[in-house]
């Protein structure tokens, strides 16, 4: 990355966070499709929302965390 300039950098950042977001979006919507296999019908309202808040608990705490290492 530090022999790259302009538009290549450019490119080359704009490429790395497309992938970011593709595999991000993929791993939670496995997740949530693993999860909806796992768990009875008639609780899988209740497992979604611990889900989604133990997930959305974890994005918050990891700028910390990551500040740390």
């Amino acid at each position: 990355m530090t022999y790259l300039s302009g538009a290549k950098l450019s490119f080359a950042l704009y490429s790395a966070a497309m992938m970011r977001s593709v595999v991000a979006i993929t791993a939670s919507t496995g997740i949530s499709l693993l999860q909806n296999h796992a768990v009875r019908q008639d609780q899988r309202g209740t497992a979604n929302g611990i889900s989604t808040t133990a997930m959305s608990f974890f994005k918050a705490i990891a700028p910390i965390g990551a500040g740390y290492l």
